[in-house]
């Protein structure tokens, strides 16, 4: 019996099959798209749940205008020759209104900038211990 099925005919059987098989799957999971696009209406929006706008919170975006200003606090602690205590104090307050310290890889990101680019830009060298007891207060 299985002698009078040639390799084509296997085949061909095979690709039906699978056609088949991922048409019914596509139907199950994905109807309402399928629907969608035969109406050829646009996609439908994408709707975050609570719990999504909950940990959408400050991007990149939001990071880039924060390390411009302690960029400038720490350029014009350099051209004021201004005392370690004062530029800390300035630090902490310009990152106190900064809600993405809440977020652990942005709050390294503008832990290490400070420490690593303090003294090349004020000449006032600053550790990461000393940042860490002045920005203790913030949020995290």
């Amino acid at each position: 019996m299985l002698s009078n099925i040639s390799w084509a005919d296997y085949f061909i059987g095979a690709i039906l099959l699978l056609l088949l098989y991922y048409t019914i799957v596509a139907i199950i999971f994905y109807r309402a798209e399928i629907f969608h696009l035969m109406r050829n209406v646009k996609p439908l929006p994408v709707k975050m749940g609570k719990m999504d706008e909950r940990l959408a919170g400050p991007t990149i975006k939001d990071l880039k205008p924060v390390v411009a200003d302690i960029r400038a606090i720490l350029e014009k602690a350099g051209n004021n020759k201004v005392n370690k205590d004062e530029l800390l104090g300035q630090l902490a307050d310009r990152l106190a209104s900064y809600d993405g310290l809440r977020n652990t890889a942005f709050r390294i990101a503008l832990l290490n900038y400070v420490v690593n680019n303090s003294e090349r830009i004020s000449g006032v060298a600053i550790s990461e211990q000393e940042l860490g007891v002045a920005l203790e207060g913030l949020p995290r």
